[in-house]
């Protein structure tokens, strides 16, 4: 289930990028981030064998929820940004968890933490200057993430 998770993930990261960079408009990222959304929140409560993984599924959906949010509807940011730093702290304790076990679920914490983490920096204070800089860094980390999530499920990543 981490495979469909990661490459649900990624396209958030995908999308997101693409709004952060200016190329994208937000109710399209809205609709690509609601729609992930649903599948990480109903993986987490369907479809995960462990705690673990669920877990880490509803914060993956609550983040694509609230991009989604912030897309359609064009809230205010700084939730998200202050959730951006509740994901990198969960980001770097499964990176921990993962240290021993998988080498696709290390590298996908380790790219969610940087990203989100320089996400808090630019929506909460709010430094705008980031924003493309994220918009770019979301888009190749996001790729990554999809890629990582496509390997496993075609089983080249282990």
């Amino acid at each position: 289930m981490f495979p469909l998770g990661a490459v649900l993930l990624g396209a958030v990261m995908v999308a997101y990028g693409w709004y952060l960079a200016g190329l994208a408009e937000s109710k399209t990222t809205g609709l690509i981030a609601g729609t992930a959304a649903i599948g990480l929140v109903g993986g987490a409560l369907w479809g995960s064998p462990g705690v673990e993984l669920s877990t880490l599924f509803l914060l993956w959906g609550i983040f694509a929820a609230l991009v989604a949010v912030v897309g359609l509807w064009e809230f205010e940011t700084r939730a998200l940004g202050f959730y951006a730093l509740f994901l990198t702290i969960a980001s770097l304790f499964y990176l921990i968890l993962f240290l021993g076990a998988s080498v696709a679920g290390l590298l996908v914490s380790l790219i969610a933490a940087v990203c989100f983490v320089l996400l808090f920096f630019q929506l909460t204070p709010p430094f705008p200057a980031l924003q493309r800089i994220n918009g770019y860094l979301f888009l190749v980390s996001g790729a990554l993430v999809a890629l990582v999530g496509f390997g496993m499920l075609l089983k080249f990543l282990a």
